[in-house]
């Protein structure tokens, strides 16, 4: 059996297994509260709810554009770029496996800022660890503070906890042993002949020097703080959505549920999430005392408006950018 029939074969299994078992939950819930919960939220939480998300839309693309000016000062203050890059490399990711609208979104760098391509994606990746470690901590801090204790929580954070020290530890001997790394894929490309070895080399060295910015703490500090104030603007969104339909919710319930939702797209089964994104949220507030049905009617109407608005925004972003949609497929064979 191929490898990649063996992978096609247990993402199906796993499709199959989470299909049956969002059905199950489905036929025990009571859809006529789901529907007098969503129609009886509180407009002015919706209103707030929509507003912080629709901010921290606009704050996210700040973050990068520092890291990107630290790795290209010659870039600029070119904000609108950036923010472009950002929503469709989050609408590409919503719909999209492999985190494909991260290679987009250096593609779209390059072509807004002038930015290589190495050292574009070299501030994605950074901007993605920064991201990915705040969502953590966020996870395990709040989940500290559930009045419920489920025995998956021990093995998940225990989990998650590891996967932080391997993060970081590696990151830091990526950066810190990056002369050594140079030097050993300099004598690589040597070996090769290829014709394109030079520019391969180019390549690497620069995504290693733009890696290497979070050695510099007047880059990584306002990176941090902003990230930060990022996740405390999503987290205020989720705490007016769900106080809209479960007024009691707690700030640390609405943390939780930001960093669950934040988690379950790390590895997408469905295309924006449906199914998922509800799952998480269900999961969540259920260890904070939120029943299912005002956590399910919270997570359709804020699913629906999430995706939709970063969806939208981003057909602005392409219009604005000029960009020609078929480009983006074929990232790969552009050349840098």
């Amino acid at each position: 059996m191929s490898a990649p029939f063996s992978a096609s074969l247990l993402k199906v299994l796993a499709l199959a297994l989470f299909v049956a078992a969002v059905g199950w939950a489905a036929s025990r819930l009571d859809w006529g509260m789901v529907l007098s919960k969503l129609a009886s939220a509180s407009a002015p939480g919706m209103a707030v709810m929509a507003a912080a998300w629709l901010a921290a839309l606009f704050v996210r693309p700040v973050r990068l554009l520092i890291l990107l000016r630290a790795v290209s000062p010659e870039c600029g203050r070119q904000y609108w770029a950036t923010w472009s890059a950002s929503l469709i490399a989050m609408a590409m990711n919503s719909v999209l496996p492999m985190r494909a609208g991260d290679m987009a979104m250096a593609f779209v760098l390059r072509q807004g800022l002038g930015v290589s391509t190495a050292r574009a994606f070299s501030a994605v990746l950074v901007d993605r660890f920064v991201d990915f470690t705040t969502v953590i901590v966020i996870f395990v801090t709040a989940l500290a503070l559930a009045p419920t204790v489920a025995p998956w929580t021990a093995n998940l954070t225990v989990t998650l906890l590891t996967a932080l020290g391997v993060l970081v530890g590696g990151l830091w001997l990526l950066v810190n042993l990056r002369l050594v790394w140079l030097a050993l894929f300099d004598r690589l490309i040597l070996a090769a002949a290829s014709r394109r070895r030079g520019r391969w080399s180019d390549r690497v060295h620069d995504l290693f020097a733009g890696i290497a910015v979070v050695d510099r703490p007047g880059v990584m500090v306002p990176v941090l703080a902003l990230s930060i104030g990022l996740w405390g603007i999503i987290i205020a969104s989720y705490w007016a959505g769900i106080g809209a339909v479960w007024p009691s919710v707690t700030f640390p319930a609405a943390a939780f549920a930001a960093g669950a939702v934040a988690l379950s797209f790390v590895f997408p089964l469905m295309p924006g999430g449906v199914g998922v994104f509800h799952a998480a949220v269900v999961l969540a507030l259920s260890l904070f005392g939120v029943p299912a049905e005002p956590a399910l009617a919270f997570a359709i109407v804020s699913h629906a408006f999430q995706l939709g608005s970063v969806m939208l925004l981003a057909v602005v972003a392409v219009l604005c950018q000029r960009i020609d949609i078929r480009s983006l497929t074929a990232v790969r064979q552009t050349p840098s």
